[in-house]
């Protein structure tokens, strides 16, 4: 089971109490139960850290949509990255579909904007893609932008995005191996995995002089 932003906790619950061997992955759960996902903390704090390292100080953080807990875990690694380094975290969040785009666009109009932005997802990069070309400005000879998630097809973006890499494949594989293992023993003990994501570092996060 894959929850999603709208997922009811009672199914989870049906399920639980009908003992129906049940795996969940990508989001985590406190309820005790088998459980794949990656961690979201450090990748996006590496992100922060990478633009840091790259001469940024006004670097943003860009989502969209509810704030779940892999979206809230990401933002804490983006905060932390920041808080180490002294700077000033800053987030631009859209509630309503599609808000994003029109708030990254207006922050971009103010003064001092931001030189970097992290996006904590591939709907949050899009629109903040659209929000910078409504601005009128490009990645990354205005600003840079690094996100989590790699997008299908990654290779024709131009420029090609730096992309945290979640492996799906893995994900996939470690919970059929929890399922088949739930059926054979269901009063196994539980497991909880956190597989390690991967980051590609592209041509979308320039030097800040260069910015």
């Amino acid at each position: 089971l894959a929850p999603v932003g709208d997922s009811r906790p009672q199914l989870v619950t049906l399920l639980q109490e009908s003992s129906t061997p049940l795996v969940l992955i990508d989001r985590p759960s406190p309820l005790e139960m088998d459980q794949v996902g990656v961690d979201n903390f450090a990748p996006t704090a590496e992100l922060t850290e990478h633009l840091i390292e790259r001469g940024h100080r006004r670097i943003v953080f860009a989502s969209q949509g509810r704030a779940v807990s892999t979206l809230t875990e990401r933002m804490h690694g983006y905060s932390s990255a920041m808080a180490e380094n002294g700077l000033e975290p800053s987030e631009l969040h859209g509630e309503r579909p599609g808000e994003l785009r029109r708030i990254v666009r207006d922050r971009l109009s103010r003064p001092a904007p931001p030189t970097a932005i992290v996006c904590a997802s591939q709907m949050s990069a899009v629109l903040t893609l659209q929000g910078i070309s409504d601005a009128g400005l490009t990645v990354p000879r205005d600003l840079s932008l690094a996100t989590f998630d790699e997008f299908p097809y990654a290779e024709v973006f131009s420029p090609r995005l730096t992309s945290v890499v979640q492996p799906a494949t893995r994900i996939g594989r470690e919970a059929v191996k929890l399922l088949i293992r739930r059926i054979a023993k269901p009063s196994a003990s539980v497991r909880r995995l956190t597989i390690p994501p991967t980051i590609e570092y592209r041509g979308s996060t320039a030097r800040a002089h260069d910015a």
